[in-house]
């Protein structure tokens, strides 16, 4: 996060509800099985869209993290490649590891 930017705290309060982008206030743009439960945008542009989301599926009530990329092909996001559960990461060792290699490799 660079100096000035607003945590995903101060995001989350701010927006209106949690099921909407947390940038642009958009809606995620997911089917009816899964209902957003909340959201945080990991980088959003005009073409692509990445976000982490908790997601509650509609038949069985469970809810699961999830990491999304979408893309925009005739003016419609569309699911990229990226639609999978995150839920058993170790996101600590994710974050930690993404932090050395980026100080490693200057990124």
């Amino acid at each position: 996060m660079n100096e000035g930017e607003p945590t995903y705290e101060e995001l989350a309060a701010a927006k209106d509800a949690d099921s909407v982008s947390t940038e642009s206030k958009e809606p995620y743009p997911l089917g009816e099985f899964y209902k957003v439960v909340e959201g945080y945008d990991i980088h959003k542009s005009s073409q692509m869209w990445e976000a982490i989301l908790v997601v509650e599926d509609q038949k069985a009530h469970k809810k699961h993290l999830r990491l999304y990329k979408w893309v925009k092909r005739d003016g419609k996001w569309k699911v990229d490649l990226a639609r999978f559960s995150i839920g058993f990461w170790d996101l600590e060792a994710v974050v930690s590891a993404i932090r050395v290699m980026k100080a490693k490799y200057q990124l």
